[in-house]
């Protein structure tokens, strides 16, 4: 139950001493100096396992927050018979005009509409696209659009119409996390452009669970298994008109982005005959607000907090009963200390 103390002893004395995640690490003696951090640098998986045959002792911090990639994955392992999985990260939202989230990132937002029509912004995605890139019309003709999709969490650019051989740029779209659509610009009297789409927001990082097995285990110092917040959505930009030209200009309006998802935290778990705890956080990622435009963002959900799940023995003994030995406990947990029990021996 307590490993083999084949990795021997660990001592973390100063500063932060990483170790991997999803691997069954075996020791004597762990000990977390006041003032040193046990984390881990693995950039995939869904637990920092930890097994010691005499005692735990942590009196700095174990760290496993605001570590792993943002978004969801499907990170698991099994150890000891118990399958370990990526704690993972709430849904975003939909971006304003329908693209979808993905992965937990915000989708993009589109562009400005110039009638009954409109740019459309990028689905969320884990990385953003390019936004989509000004649309410039120039004609004759007495209406003509452009525009550009964006791509991943990006937002979509604006349209853009012009009247006679005048012509009109419209905004971009955001292409990083959470950046604004552009406004339109570049028209003159006689016509139009349309603001771009707001980009996406980033997900949440999820937390990583935790799992500590000794006979004693003593906590002085804090665990922190917590999600991260997902990123706001961008706002759309705004339309620009010539003054020549009226009549639907709110449309013209690029539309938010959708946020990000938060990210769930880990949960602890511990395994002991004594525990002396400390201070536990395990709290979830909230979501971030939609982006803001002719049609808003949608806000991102949040995510779950942490659950502690606590293996506690109790220290037994054997005693005679007059014909036979058995089984009875010497010690129990009253909830914030053992307590021994007399026992007596049948004559």
């Amino acid at each position: 139950m307590f490993g083999n103390g084949s990795n021997g002893a660990l001592n973390v004395t100063s500063g932060t001493t990483n170790l991997a995640l999803d691997t069954k690490y075996q020791y004597t003696t762990v000990s977390v100096s006041s003032g040193a951090i046990l984390s881990t640098n693995s950039t995939s998986g869904s637990v920092l396992y930890i097994l010691a045959n005499t005692s735990i002792t942590i009196n700095g911090n174990i760290t496993l927050n605001n570590i792993l990639p943002a978004g969801q994955n499907t990170w698991s392992v099994t150890l000891d018979s118990t399958v370990y999985t990526n704690p993972n990260v709430a849904n975003g939202g939909n971006g304003g005009g329908g693209s979808t989230q993905g992965s937990g990132f915000g989708g993009g937002g589109n562009g400005g509409f110039y009638s009954a029509s409109a740019g459309v912004g990028g689905n969320g995605n884990s990385t953003p696209g390019s936004g989509g890139a000004r649309a410039t019309a120039t004609s004759s003709s007495s209406v003509v659009t452009a525009r550009n999709n964006g791509g991943n969490s990006s937002g979509g650019s604006g349209e853009a119409y012009s009247i006679f051989s005048n012509s009109a740029t419209s905004g971009a779209g955001g292409s990083a996390y959470s950046n604004n659509g552009e406004n339109g610009v570049s028209v003159t009297t006689t016509s139009a452009a349309g603001g771009g789409g707001g980009a996406g927001g980033s997900a949440g990082k999820p937390g990583i669970h935790l799992v500590l097995k000794s006979p004693s285990i003593i906590i002085n110092g804090q665990i922190i298994t917590s999600g991260t917040s997902g990123g706001n959505g961008g706002n759309g930009g705004t339309h620009l008109y010539g003054s020549n030209v009226s009549g639907g200009e709110s449309l013209a309006n690029g539309s938010g982005g959708g946020a990000g998802g938060g990210g769930n935290a880990g949960n602890i778990y511990i395994s002991t005959y004594q525990l002396t705890p400390g201070t536990f956080t395990m709290t979830n990622g909230s979501g971030g607000t939609g982006g803001t435009g002719y049609i808003s963002g949608a806000s991102g959900s949040s995510g779950i907090s942490g659950t502690f799940i606590l293996n506690q023995f109790s220290y037994a003994t054997k005693v005679w009963n007059g014909s036979a030995w058995v089984i009875r406990p010497s010690k129990t947990w009253s909830g914030s200390a053992w307590v021994s029990h007399p026992t007596k021996i049948a004559q």
